[in-house]
């Protein structure tokens, strides 16, 4: 079986994801603008964009540093 060099920041992306959720710990910021009420996770050279109501994490986006807005 391979390992595809993607399937690394995917693991990555989905412990700190897991870390957040469970602790509610990591690097947190909330943007500002169109984005108002989000949040974004820092995971490395990631951001992950997400909402959270009623306890519930709704993923919208993850993307590179590069792309993310800022």
């Amino acid at each position: 079986m391979s390992t595809g060099y993607a399937s690394i920041p995917a693991m990555r992306l989905f412990e700190g994801i897991y870390r957040f959720a469970g602790a509610g710990s990591g690097d947190l910021n909330a943007p500002h603008g169109e984005l108002a009420g989000a949040f974004r996770l820092r995971l490395g050279d990631y951001r992950v964009l997400f909402t959270l109501k009623d306890g519930v994490m709704r993923i919208f986006g993850v993307r590179h540093r590069s792309e993310a807005c800022r």
